[in-house]
């Protein structure tokens, strides 16, 4: 299952990276060509909001949950024992993943709705409606690695901290 979870924060770190080159290039082609040739790139604005940075931030959710790198608050749980580490790690994780299933199905309801409509943005009718089964899936997959984490705490894995090369790769 780990390498379930690894493959899938490789694919969310690619979409993400290439999310990021092509908010950089188009807003960078179109600053210079609005600047230089008085012709701007035609819903850029759009693009930029309503399909590259909601792909930047779900990549960057799935991919911090793999590597454990979400922020937590080290002055109170350092101060905890090992015992009560595991303890208030897997209730945090039950109720987060709780809380993103919910999450899950109420945009999952909203991209359907948008799919039915074609969701469009802006004058030039950028089509946005794909990027909105992006929310419902990678909050899925957060989900899933929560109760993932949760299971091996159970078993007894090791708490918060850094994962090893072994977690990270998956083996």
């Amino acid at each position: 299952m780990s390498r379930v979870f690894t493959a899938a924060s490789g694919v969310a770190g690619v979409l993400g990276t290439i999310a990021i080159l092509g908010l950089m290039f188009q807003t960078v082609a179109s600053a210079l060509l609005r600047t230089f040739a008085n012709a701007p790139i035609s819903g850029t604005l759009e693009l930029v909001g309503d399909v590259y940075q909601p792909l930047i931030v779900m990549a960057g959710l799935v991919t911090a949950q793999q590597a454990l790198e979400h922020i937590d608050a080290p002055f109170i749980f350092d101060k905890l024992s090992d015992g009560h580490k595991r303890v208030w790690e897997i209730v945090n994780n039950l109720v987060v993943a709780l809380v993103a299933l919910v999450i899950v199905r109420f945009t999952y309801v909203q991209a359907q709705h948008d799919f039915d409509i074609r969701l469009t943005a802006g004058i030039d009718r950028v089509p946005v409606w794909p990027v909105s089964f992006v929310v419902p899936v990678a909050f899925a997959v957060y989900a899933l690695q929560l109760l993932y984490r949760t299971f091996q705490l159970v078993r007894g894995a090791e708490t918060l901290g850094e994962p090893t090369n072994e977690e990270l790769m998956g083996l």
